[in-house]
């Protein structure tokens, strides 16, 4: 029984912000960049440093952060990453991209029908693939 209202405005709505926020936000969003970037050419190159060179400085100062990341419990980065994704700079990063949302359902008319007791409904969530990474192209 939908009206179709919710898809004439959005339901939620960052395009008003100040240059300071779009600074936080470009700055947070971009870590995810840098790590896009940085994490796989990390690894190639410290893989090519173990079998040219694994005796170098260059090799123990490479792999050093590789195996902390492996030995770091899951906690700990679900701790950090909870921290992270609840500060100011990431709550800027949809106004850096200055992002709507547009929803059939309000979050209580949602909530209130996936949690129906006699026949829960069920949903198909579908949104534009921003930061589909193809990595292949950038090593291209």
């Amino acid at each position: 029984h939908m009206s179709g209202e919710f898809l004439k405005t959005p339901t939620r709505s960052f395009i008003q912000s100040s240059a300071r926020d779009r600074l936080y936000g470009f700055l947070a969003a971009s870590m995810f960049s840098v790590a896009y970037y940085l994490a796989p050419t990390w690894l190639a190159l410290t893989a090519l440093l173990a079998c040219f060179g694994p005796t170098t400085k260059l090799f123990y100062f490479m792999i050093v952060p590789i195996i902390l990341s492996l030995l770091t419990p899951s906690w700990v980065i679900k701790s950090i990453g909870k921290y992270a994704l609840s500060t100011h700079a990431f709550h800027c990063i949809p106004k850096y991209f200055k992002y709507e949302e547009y929803h059939e359902l309000t979050d209580q008319e949602f909530g209130q029908s996936v949690h129906e007791e006699a026949r829960p409904k069920k949903y198909i969530f579908a949104c534009h693939p921003h930061g589909v990474f193809p990595f292949v192209a950038t090593c291209a």
